[in-house]
């Protein structure tokens, strides 16, 4: 900065200023002044993080919260608690939300169990041997004195067998009384799809018509089995193919 000294007290102290060697910036332009201002875009950074966080499992994303305020955000997002539980045990989809959050951080194979209506005959011991679980099993989630206690209930909860079960499943949270803790219960239709493919090849039969007789039975795979037996047998005793019966059974070719 200069400063000019003038010869009277009248002429005007002039101050010169020196001219910065960057372009200076543009006038803002007067007619976008009335338009709001677009919200900033998030960061890249962000969510790349979000990106590799879902690739963890459940129980390390405790770790990932206590680096920084950053990674203490994105590790406690929603989107990415559900996403990374869903990725390690392979689940097709997630319904509803769960009382606890951190479930979706804690959750075993213990937690994830299929629902199952209580019908005239059921026994812990038969339910058992229908889904491959052990009884004490079936009694201990279902808070079960003895086998007697079942025919109070109008339904029951069976546990998974294995991990393999849960892949491209939809699962829901669901609260039980008797357990007295939350559930992941497995939706209906890929359980019934699991006993057509398990009566389809225990019968050598093709999917419409395993889906036929557990339809007919109400879903019973003991009852479908009697049924087909029942009608082969039918079919074996009648004379002549024109009184042969046209059932839906066509043995499918090994």
């Amino acid at each position: 900065m200069l400063h000019w000294k003038p010869q009277s007290r009248r002429e005007p102290l002039v101050t010169f200023w020196p001219k910065s060697k960057t372009n200076p910036q543009p006038p803002p332009n007067k007619g976008n002044d009335a338009s709001q201002p677009e919200p900033a875009p998030p960061r890249l950074e962000h969510l790349s993080l979000e990106l590799v966080l879902t690739c963890l499992e459940p129980r390390e994303l405790a770790k990932c919260r206590v680096v920084c305020r950053e990674w203490h955000e994105a590790a406690t997002s929603p989107e990415v608690r559900r996403s990374c539980f869903m990725t390690h045990w392979r689940l097709g989809g997630l319904v509803g939300e769960p009382r606890n959050a951190s479930l979706l951080d804690t959750a075993t194979l213990g937690h994830f169990v299929s629902r199952h209506e209580v019908a005239r005959g059921d026994s812990p011991t038969s339910l058992a041997v229908r889904y491959g679980v052990s009884v004490t099993a079936v009694k201990r989630l279902n808070n079960l004195i003895s086998d007697h206690s079942l025919l109070s209930r109008s339904a029951v909860y069976i546990p998974v067998p294995n991990a393999a079960c849960l892949a491209g499943a939809h699962v829901l949270f669901e609260y039980c009384r008797n357990a007295c803790r939350e559930l992941l219960v497995l939706e209906a239709s890929k359980l019934r799809d699991k006993l057509v493919a398990l009566l389809g090849r225990s019968l050598h039969v093709d999917e419409h018509t395993a889906r036929y007789y557990l339809a007919e039975a109400g879903w019973c795979p003991k009852k479908a089995v009697a049924m087909c037996e029942q009608d082969l047998a039918w079919e074996s005793r009648a004379p002549g193919s024109s009184r042969r019966r046209r059932g839906p059974i066509r043995p499918v070719d090994d």
